[in-house]
């Protein structure tokens, strides 16, 4: 029984470092109407470089990564081959429903049609109808919907400030469940 508990109290020790984060509790201030609302930020210290604000008061959480694409993110929905400087950006509404917003960025040498082409051809092979199609010359942007999954993916790809690099922005949303 003694050997029991010690295994359990070590797993317990693990589980609890796995993940640890730093966090502080702080009050803001909406500016129209003076309403406070207490939120909690939160710091990775695995490494990570994730960041991870909460309103206390509704659950709502918006989360800021670098490096990687979110777990949350569609595994059908790959990160360009070649992506570089990628950062997420992930709002969750906190009601436990299945509304979320994703936001991608990243830059590659590839130019903005390249770019849209592989998701949009990516996305069609997972029931997604392209929508709106704009090509500006150094940007290039389309809307994919899968209107039986209510999830939506529109892509962003223009020039970067550097001209030698196109900056891109996937936005991906799933509507909650009726």
């Amino acid at each position: 029984m003694r050997k029991l508990s010690i295994l359990s109290v070590a797993f317990l020790a693990i589980l609890g470092a796995c993940s640890p984060k730093a966090e502080k509790k702080i009050q803001v201030t909406n500016p129209e109407t003076g309403e406070k609302t207490e939120v909690a930020v939160s710091k990775s210290l695995m490494g990570d470089k994730e960041t991870t604000i909460t309103n206390k008061e509704n659950g709502a959480t918006l989360t800021v990564k670098e490096g990687s694409l979110p777990a949350e993110f569609p595994s059908y929905i790959t990160l360009y081959q070649g992506a570089k400087n990628v950062a997420t950006l992930q709002a969750n509404d906190g009601k436990g429903t299945d509304n979320k917003v994703v936001m991608v960025n990243f830059t590659t040498n590839d130019d903005a049609n390249k770019v849209i082409e592989f998701y949009s051809k990516q996305l069609a092979a997972n029931g997604y109808t392209a929508k709106g199609t704009a090509n500006m010359g150094s940007m290039a942007m389309t809307s994919l919907i899968n209107e039986k999954t209510e999830e939506a993916l529109q892509i962003v790809a223009s020039k970067a400030d550097n001209k030698d690099e196109t900056a891109v922005q996937l936005i991906f949303a799933k509507q909650p469940k009726k």
